[in-house]
């Protein structure tokens, strides 16, 4: 099939697993990038396009106006200055080392501010870091990628801190140097943090640089920097390991090739669990034992007290009354008994979810806090933001507070919803005006292209992974006329992604509420932003709609927004929806869960795929208008 531009960010192998900048936070402009990937998927590595001098400009600007930051302000901007040197380094410009510098000089800020001591100072040396990399930088755009965990999984530089601290205790007494290397992305920052933590503790450190590993996704390969010797202790940095590990396993070759004794290399990673299911028994070696150095989410000392206690505090500001005690994580059992189901809804893929903690009050009543990113994320509207925009809707439950990269919302009890609520008007008189209310902004022709592309591509990868060519080729020819059509009429955004019954809440009044409503066209995957018709398709599979009510549903929809589109158009939606719910059940399977969990989600994605082969075979029948 044809390639295809795609929105924000490139699909990649299936892996595992502050302040807010305010309107700085979302910067840049989308960035168009081929897939070339034919496997199954679910992830997606995202990115936005962003000028560097405007970039440090903004950020200098922002800094400049708050000689006294508090500590989330300066984790924002430990992180954004991080984002800004991954972007010169993997350009390979000359003022990338000007880029480090603001890095180093943010970290310094950021650890002063853990510690309360020397703000002003550290800010003014902050401000002309950024400066000198503004005056240093060009003006074209460049690709900014987005941190991971710092963007979806609540991954915190204060706990590298931590474990930087830690691990000085234990090494730093014999006054030998230290190398500190970082994997690009996220490594910018983490390494920058690491290695200022081990010089307020007295160590030599000798390098601190950052670089990408390249190969295949599990099977990667690291270059040292032409003259670089490792130092008598080595420090690799990153967010893993994933479903391999091999990342930084590869840097851990490398240095060993360069003459490093394995005793003298040590892992700062997200977690101590080692790597997924993907790695073999030789990378395995390498995590096994102390060198690998971790700071747990439950132990990470935020603002002088523990992350769960942090947000017990949030909690209890934003409710106005007591907690009974400290944040506890909100797993999927534990959400399934708040919500009073017994079993678990076959949309839930618990591998896809950001960190959920919920916090008891002394009443009974509690509040859910959902990790919403620290990250710059681009130019789409702050997750946040766009919740409390909606709940003016009267449906979706509004926000109560927040800090830190969380968002808190009370818990509202009531009943969820079934399919059996499709047959009543729940579906015209609450589902459509919501899909029609919380649509974004009008997509362009190329984000429409792009929409069109990533779902061809992901279906296309499932037929030919059954050797089904005659599908593929339907698949390419309905994509084709998609995409000439993109632009000839107005299309707006789907807001929403995640419209099956058990989202709805009927509440003991008798009003309809919407959990989860902040969109979920900027997370981790590859869906991205889609028209609105990637609703409705949602909707047609998750309630189970027969012809009639699927029609009542796109009228609907259609008088609130003046948006419409033939049965062909939603045959190839609801393919796309399906293709990707199944490999995520199936990726949530293969990665995690006990044997009850995964046999539920293997269930799903067959009911999934089942649904994705009626809407292909509909597809399939020619001639049929778009």
């Amino acid at each position: 099939m044809p390639r295809l531009r795609h929105d924000r960010f490139v699909i990649d192998e299936l892996r595992s697993s502050g302040a807010e900048l305010s309107s700085f936070r979302q910067v840049g402009r989308p960035r168009p990038i081929e897939l070339t990937n034919r496997s199954l998927l679910v992830y997606a590595k995202r990115s936005f396009r962003a000028s560097p001098r405007r970039l440090a400009r903004g950020l200098r600007r922002l800094v400049a106006a708050r000689p006294r930051p508090d500590l989330q302000e300066t984790r924002g901007w430990l992180i954004a200055t991080g984002q800004l040197e991954q972007a010169v380094h993997d350009a390979g410009h000359e003022s990338a080392s000007r880029a480090s510098a603001a890095t180093i000089a943010a970290a310094d800020l950021f650890l002063a501010s853990r510690a309360s001591t020397g703000l002003a100072e550290f800010t003014a040396r902050l401000v002309r870091a950024l400066y000198r990399a503004e005056l240093a930088s060009e003006d074209r755009e460049l690709d900014v990628r987005v941190p991971e965990g710092f963007a979806w999984y609540a991954l915190y530089p204060d706990g590298y801190a931590q474990a930087a601290e830690a691990w000085s205790h234990r090494h730093g007494a014999d006054g030998s140097g230290v190398s500190v290397i970082g994997l690009r992305s996220i490594g910018t920052t983490l390494a920058a943090v690491v290695a200022q933590a081990l010089r307020n503790r007295g160590l030599a450190v000798t390098e601190r640089f950052s670089l990408r590993t390249t190969g295949a996704p599990f099977s990667r390969c690291a270059e040292l920097p032409r003259g670089f010797a490792p130092a008598p202790r080595n420090i690799i940095v990153d967010e893993g390991p994933g479903l391999s590990g091999t990342s930084m396993v590869a840097v851990a070759r490398a240095l060993r090739t360069a003459g490093a004794h394995a005793d003298a290399i040590h892992f700062f990673a997200g977690h101590c669990y080692g790597p997924g299911p993907a790695a073999d028994e030789a990378t395995r070696s390498w995590w096994r034992g102390p060198r690998v150095w971790a700071t747990g989410l439950g132990d990470t000392v935020v603002g002088g007290s523990t992350l769960p206690d942090l947000l017990s505090a949030l909690a209890e500001a934003c409710a106005g009354e007591r907690a009974a005690g400290p944040a506890r994580p909100l797993g999927t059992d534990g959400w399934c008994s708040l919500a009073g189901l017994t079993r678990l809804p076959r949309a839930v893929a618990p591998g896809l979810e950001t960190p959920k903690k919920v916090v008891r009050l002394k009443s009974g009543r509690s509040v859910v806090l959902k990790f919403a990113g620290t990250a710059l994320t681009g130019p789409a509207l702050a997750p946040e933001a766009r919740l409390r925009q909606r709940a003016f809707s009267g449906t979706a439950i509004p926000p109560c507070g927040g800090g830190h990269g969380w968002t808190a919302t009370p818990w509202v009890e009531g009943v969820r919803l079934t399919v059996d609520d499709a047959r009543g008007p729940f579906l015209t008189g609450c589902l459509g005006p919501w899909i029609a209310a919380a649509a974004t902004e009008v997509l362009d022709v190329e984000e429409v292209r792009d929409a069109v592309g990533r779902i061809a591509a992901a279906l296309d990868a499932w037929a030919m992974s059954r050797g089904d060519a005659a599908r593929a080729s339907a698949i390419e020819r309905m994509a084709e006329r998609l995409t000439m059509r993109a632009g000839l009429e107005s299309q707006p955004g789907y807001g929403d992604g995640r419209l099956a019954p058990h989202e709805w809440i009927r509440t003991p009044g008798g009003a309809f509420r919407k959990a989860d409503a902040r969109g979920h066209d900027c997370d981790h995957t590859w869906v991205g932003r889609q028209p609105i018709v990637w609703d409705l398709a949602g909707a047609d599979i998750e309630w189970e709609l027969d012809r009639d009510r699927a029609e009542a549903l796109c009228a609907c929809v259609r008088r609130l927004t003046g948006f419409s589109c033939g049965e062909a158009t939603r045959a190839f939606y609801k393919a796309g929806y399906c293709v990707f719910r199944a490999a995520a059940a199936r990726h949530c399977a293969a990665t995690g869960g006990d044997a009850r969990m995964r046999e539920h989600l293997i269930g799903a994605s067959r009911w999934y795929e089942r649904k994705l082969e009626a809407a292909l075979a509909s597809l399939t029948a020619e001639p049929a208008r778009p």
